[in-house]
Formats: structure tokens, C-alpha cells, sequence
């Protein structure tokens, strides 16, 4: 059977096991009121918003082995036992793990960009 003991990360109650994380957002927005003499004017809001604007990769989660968002140990720890295919192929083998272990929800969206309106009437 597996062992789950290595798997669980080590720490105290609240005690810190992810870096910190840092994140700039901006937004512009400018109202326009249409028909302003009339009984129902129509206010339009145009926006641009810009998350994570510095386009940091914040870690989401980590490997709990390791630590990493992007490591979970299984190439880089000594005595770790890699499958039978790594040995055989051990030029490409490397390469085909780390498109594998790249897991996207491990690290923050990139930056995004929104542009839009809203209309009030």
C-alpha cells in the first residue's frame, strides 16, 4: 500500500506554508448620462479593469513534499524511485514529467484584461 504520511505537510495550527502572495488590480471608469432633460436618462459606465496587473505568478497550492508549486519531488528528492520509462528514456523523460507536474491551478491566473460597458436606465 501507499503511505499518505509523506504527503502531509508539516506545520502548526495556522502556521505558514505557502509564500505570500501579492496582486495589483486597476480600474478606470468614466459615467455618461444620455438625455439628461429628459424624465429617464440613460447613464452609461465605460471601464477598463485590470487584474493582476504586474502579472505575478502567485502560488495557489504546493506539493506537499516539497513545498512547490511546481515540484512535487518525484525527480529532484534523493532516492525517489522513478517508473521503469524513466531510466529507458532518460533524455526525454524529464521533459515529458515537467509538462505533466506544470499544474495551472497551482500558480495564479496571468494578467487580464476586461473592457466593457454598463448601461443604467
Amino acid at each position: 500500500g501507499t503511505s499518505f504520511s509523506n504527503r502531509i505537510t508539516d506545520g502548526s495550527i495556522n502556521g505558514a506554508r505557502m509564500d505570500w502572495t501579492f496582486r495589483v488590480d486597476l480600474k478606470f471608469d468614466r459615467d455618461i448620462v444620455i438625455g439628461k432633460k429628459s424624465a429617464n436618462p440613460i447613464r452609461v459606465n465605460i471601464y477598463l479593469r485590470i487584474q493582476n496587473l504586474l502579472n505575478t505568478q502567485n502560488p495557489l497550492g504546493v506539493y506537499a513534499v516539497t513545498g512547490s508549486s511546481t515540484d512535487d519531488g518525484f525527480l529532484s528528492l534523493a532516492g525517489s524511485p522513478g517508473p521503469g520509462f524513466a531510466s529507458s528514456q532518460p533524455a526525454s523523460y524529464p521533459l515529458l514529467y515537467d509538462l505533466r507536474m506544470n499544474n495551472p491551478y497551482n500558480i495564479s491566473r496571468p494578467r487580464r484584461i476586461f473592457l466593457g460597458l454598463k448601461f443604467s436606465f
